[in-house]
């Protein structure tokens, strides 16, 4: 893997869409930077035998709910998909699920949030639900906490897309609390980055402690 270098530009970032039904306005994002995963491509059919023969599934009749699988493999086969667009390993890669809109200094609030987050990370969330903000001081980068739930809205570095795919399978746990269980170096700000919304057609909605 190279080098990264020891500020992050645009240049340095990728930007990914996930999206089901629901439309959000991306027009702040350029582009060329911009990449769009429509969850029915990933996910064609909830097929429990085909995933444990992938290795994404510990066995057939797992507890979790078709909901809850699809979410897990939509987001495992996009972290797939990136290798296509960033074989050498030198982007920094933001998710964004169909539940959230962009605030309106989106772009330069994401840019300053990768500048101040620990240059070791693999995972920083930039959403913090109104329910758990009592946690947290605006515009301070906090070590994840166990019990926060919910990624629709998170950057993975080169090494923390390398480590979820490394790591993160046969699924264990729902996707967003098995970023916090799998000895990834998570982070977590409470920014003005992103709005939740909760779509009636959206890819889901995770339920806040």
């Amino acid at each position: 893997m190279s080098k990264l270098p020891t500020s992050v530009n645009l240049s340095l970032i990728r930007f990914h869409f996930l999206y089901d039904t629901r439309d959000v306005d991306l027009s702040q994002i350029p582009a060329e930077v911009l990449h769009t995963h429509r969850v029915a491509d990933l996910v064609p059919s909830i097929d429990r035998s085909a995933f444990v023969a992938e290795g994404l599934l510990p066995y057939q009749n797992s507890q979790f709910s078709d909901d809850e699988v699809r979410r897990y493999i939509a987001h495992y086969r996009l972290l797939q998909a990136v290798q296509d667009i960033d074989p050498s390993g030198i982007y920094h890669h933001l998710i964004l699920e169909d539940q959230v809109d962009l605030t309106e200094d989106f772009m330069h609030a994401h840019l300053s949030v990768l500048n101040n987050v620990p240059r070791s990370y693999d995972v920083c969330h930039l959403f913090v639900f109104p329910q758990q903000q009592w946690v947290f001081d605006v515009d301070k980068v906090y070590e994840s906490l166990p019990q926060l739930k919910g990624c629709c809205a998170y950057t993975v570095s080169p090494k923390g897309r390398a480590n979820i795919l490394n790591h993160l399978h046969p699924m264990n746990a729902p996707y967003d609390v098995m970023l916090h269980k799998s000895g990834l170096e998570t982070y977590t700000v409470h920014a003005d980055i992103v709005h939740h919304v909760d779509p009636e057609n959206g890819i889901g909605y995770y339920e806040p402690f």
